[in-house]
């Protein structure tokens, strides 16, 4: 399990419990290529479909990682997230533009998605 930079200073910012149970993993959260590599894509698609994009929110570097992995490196890879896939412009509806499974945490946790 990985996550973007990114994500660590969303975390970090509303002081959530999730960052100091996290901020120990340091190989949790990654840089470089892997969130690059597709970033415009996601972000020019994102702002095709929802109008709007904010350069500071994590969102688009998870799929840009996910992406990453799902095609160079031919991993099957799943998004985890808070979000419905009804929120045009969020996670899910922009990770299944790029061929990218998203399901909801909290779905996941009481048993209406079984992991593959």
């Amino acid at each position: 399990m990985i996550t973007p930079k990114q994500v660590k200073s969303e975390l970090q910012k509303h002081d959530d419990i999730l960052y100091s149970e996290l901020k120990e993993y340091r190989y949790f959260f990654i840089s470089g290529r892997p969130l690059l590599e597709n970033i415009s894509d996601v972000v020019n698609f994102n702002w095709q479909i929802a109008g709007k994009y904010n350069p500071h929110h994590a969102d688009p570097y998870i799929i840009s990682l996910a992406i990453y992995y799902h095609k160079l490196e031919r991993t099957k890879v799943v998004i985890m997230t808070e979000e419905s896939k009804f929120n045009i412009g969020k996670i899910p509806d922009v990770a299944k533009n790029f061929e990218i499974q998203s399901y909801n945490i909290q779905d996941y946790i009481e048993g209406r998605i079984l992991w593959i």
